[in-house]
């Protein structure tokens, strides 16, 4: 690869499920990605386009990211012209123009690097053959299938969208969009080609026909059971395709489906009634001096003269842009004197050639700032007292001063401890006094003894586990005295007679399990003191705020859910947006809290490390948890694996087979769940060949079991079988279920968690 291959910003596909209010449109557009290095263009892979230099002339040294681009399906007379190297004519470079859409090097929000664009592009100048790609904020779904339309009608092939205040990121992100209409077909299968790469052995494309005779090849869409099992010749299958090439044959098509439910006679019988998208011809479109664009007019070079012009073309654009004015260069005499008459638009207008500006006015130099209504904070139950200083925190509720009151000596006496969040988006700062110090000290060590009860909680239930025998662990042998195995193995540094007297200094736990028990105790003590300092009520509970409508409503249409039923569950009684949407750090710590008593040391972690992971700054969604192996894992209990299937839904009959694995019909016990885990990562050995099964994924299947056992029953007697069915099925909370009284925290959780691997054999 070329060292002068660049990691572009590429676009994720729009889904119905995604809001576009708030975002900015911009047509898509049908022509080679060029990236301007300040002196040449360069394809992503650093291939150089060799460009003439008084096409380049114009051109700012700042790097900038575009497209070479002839016009509205033109693509591949566009290819012809810039990847020929051979007989090249520099004077079919004067039919290209390099639209430009962002500035890859420059910091601050997408909104500052369009303003930069505009200044540098100097797409007014005679001798300049770049141009700004224009933008509009979108209002709605509607307003944007709007324009969509009215591109295609044009012969456009789609919008992109753009988030507000993105920044520019090498790689695919979620922050650009690209928005297409697809069309199905049916096609007949008339043969097979084979892989090659990845694919050797398997069926590479299904060579298929259309009903008018037109042949191509299906190349993607397929999974690698499919590719091992293709459809039969003469099968129909249904595929997707965007538009026609010049030849007149589907252009990337993908595969959907096959269908059993009709014969190609069929097919071609409705072919005659109703003509398909792949039969109608392409209209052949002349490369010419036309370059219009969405919320852009962009002017030609006259071919004669060598200036810029408006060309007829350039006016025909979608009904709402075309702008009704008088005669072009025809003054208003007013009171004697001649005046440019008023653009439609005023300082809206989003035209920009100097033929434009020198025959209308546009009133107001700047637009007029939209006014945001102030919204209304929610009172902090802490007022003034309040230590959190993050920016979500402090967005959502108010601080109102309370009276001053004389304060006492030990208040004056105030020792600021600055403790700095590891959130990569803020840092959230607490400052206590001295009184309130001295008190995390004493619960500090009150913390410590409680991590000396679980070790002696870990030393009695060992012998109820299975022995467990690695490469790493030397084989345990009963010991005669009743003593048990010291998780600390021969390292312990106890001293203290009584725990001499009850452990032997060698270790049952398989040594991963050892080593991550260890690492997790030690961290209790830090979360202990973390939890501690978050507001609590006179009951010792956290306070919180949210909605007390919590009765169950079913997920909208177009509301995101995720595959943890837990948190789907959180979302359909409003503990969580509703939505699925916009879920801040805050959000997700108090649903977790409010609806399951989840402690916020938890709820701190799994925040946390989620926005780490996703790399958010602001919210995220429930969706965002279907990425695989960020959240969601394979060889999950109730859920397809990701390459199975949809792991947002629950699979009935796993769910019923997990049902099925209670020892005794009335309730799912941890033992019960672990052997159905068992049966399931078998399963998924089997029959995924893309199984990912790592140590992050088994500290998540442990924790998973461990958490809905405390939550959702006791660890003890196990969950009850309609609780399960309607947590882990309906996603539901039971009529008249209400959370333990005592709060799960994160010194509750992992002990057992690391139990359930034991047991488990991972």
């Amino acid at each position: 690869m070329s060292a002068e291959a660049r990691s572009v910003l590429l676009a994720e596909k729009w889904t119905e499920q995604i809001n576009p209010k708030g975002w900015w449109m911009s047509e898509k557009l049908d022509g080679v990605r060029a990236y301007w290095n300040g002196k040449n263009f360069y394809s992503r892979q650093g291939n150089l386009f060799v460009a003439p230099a008084w096409f380049k002339e114009d051109l700012p040294s700042t790097p900038l990211d575009g497209e070479l681009w002839c016009g509205r399906g033109l693509f591949q007379k566009c290819i012809g012209i810039i990847k020929k190297q051979k007989d090249a004519r520099e004077e079919d470079w004067q039919y290209v123009t390099y639209l430009v859409f962002d500035a890859p090097d420059q910091p601050g929000p997408y909104e500052k690097r369009v303003e930069f664009l505009n200044k540098v592009v100097r797409s007014d100048s005679s001798t300049s053959y770049a141009a700004v790609v224009g933008i509009r904020e979108c209002v709605d779904v509607a307003h944007m299938k709007k324009y969509l339309s009215e591109v295609e009608l044009a012969g456009g092939e789609g919008l992109m969208l753009r988030e507000p205040k993105s920044k520019y990121e090498n790689g695919r992100s979620s922050t650009l969009l690209k928005v297409k209409t697809f069309h199905d077909e049916e096609a007949k299968v008339i043969g097979h080609e084979e892989g090659e790469g990845r694919c050797q052995g398997m069926m590479g494309g299904l060579k298929c026909v259309l009903p008018n005779g037109k042949q191509f090849t299906v190349g993607t869409g397929f999974t690698d059971a499919q590719r091992q099992r293709p459809p039969k010749k003469g099968s129909v299958i249904t595929f997707k395709f965007q538009e026609l090439t010049n030849s007149g044959v589907p252009r990337f098509p993908v595969f959907l489906r096959i269908r059993e439910d009709v014969t190609w006679e069929d097919v071609l019988e409705s072919a005659k009634s109703k003509t398909p998208k792949s039969s109608i011809a392409k209209p052949i479109r002349e490369l010419k001096k036309q370059h219009s664009i969405l919320f852009s007019v962009i002017p030609s070079r006259d071919q004669e003269t060598g200036e810029k012009r408006v060309t007829s073309d350039d006016e025909m654009e979608e009904s709402e842009q075309r702008v009704e004015h008088k005669q072009m260069g025809a003054p208003i005499v007013i009171n004697g004197e001649k005046v440019k008459p008023e653009c439609k638009y005023g300082n809206q207008c989003f035209r920009t050639n100097k033929e434009h500006l020198d025959a209308f006015s546009h009133p107001a130099d700047k637009p007029q700032p939209k006014v945001k209504k102030e919204e209304k904070k929610i009172p902090c139950n802490w007022g003034s007292k309040c230590h959190l200083q993050s920016k979500v925190h402090l967005a959502k509720y108010s601080h109102p001063k309370e009276e001053e009151t004389a304060a006492t000596g030990d208040e004056d006496a105030t020792l600021e401890m600055v403790l700095k969040d590891k959130e990569e988006d803020e840092d959230e700062v607490i400052s206590v006094n001295k009184k309130e110090w001295e008190a995390l000290h004493v619960q500090l060590e009150e913390g410590k003894q409680r991590i000396r009860e679980l070790e002696e909680m870990f030393e009695v239930q060992a012998p109820a586990a299975k022995k467990s025998k690695t490469s790493s662990d030397e084989p345990v042998e009963e010991e005669k005295d009743g003593r048990v195995p010291c998780i600390y193995g021969a390292k312990c540094t106890r001293k203290a007679e009584d725990h001499r007297q009850r452990t032997v200094t060698r270790s049952f736990y398989p040594k991963g399990v050892r080593t991550n028990m260890r690492t997790t105790l030690f961290a209790l003590a830090a979360l202990l003191v973390v939890a501690s300092a978050f507001p609590r009520g006179p009951n010792g509970r956290l306070l919180i705020v949210g909605d007390d409508d919590h009765s169950f409503q079913a997920p909208a249409d177009g509301a995101y859910r995720s595959p943890c039923p837990a948190l789907n569950t959180l979302a359909n009684h409003g503990y969580l947006p509703r939505s699925g949407q916009n879920i801040t750090k805050d959000d997700l710590i108090q649903g977790l809290f409010k609806g399951l008593n989840v402690g916020r040391d938890i709820g701190f972690i799994l925040a946390n490390g989620a926005f780490k992971k996703f790399g958010a700054t602001d919210s995220i969604s429930l969706l965002d948890l279907q990425q695989h192996n960020m959240i969601e894992h394979d060889s999950s209990m109730t859920r397809n694996d990701n390459a199975l299937g949809d792991s947002t839904v629950v699979n009935a009959t796993l769910l019923q087979a997990l049902l099925d694995s209670s020892s005794d019909d009335t309730v799912l016990t941890w033992k019960d769940m672990v052997a159905h885990r068992r049966r399931r990562q078998a399963d998924s050995k089997q029959n995924n060949p893309s199984l990912t099964w790592n140590e992050e994924q088994k500290q998540a299947a442990a924790g998973e079991v461990a958490i809905f056992q405390l939550v959702f029953g006791d660890w003890n007697t196990g969950v009850d079988l309609a609780v399960a069915q309607s947590i882990l099925g309906q996603e539901q909370f039971p009529d008249g279920w209400q959370p333990h009284e005592g709060t799960v925290l994160a010194v509750d959780v992992l002990p057992r968690q690391a139990i359930v691997r034991v047991a488990d054999g991972f």
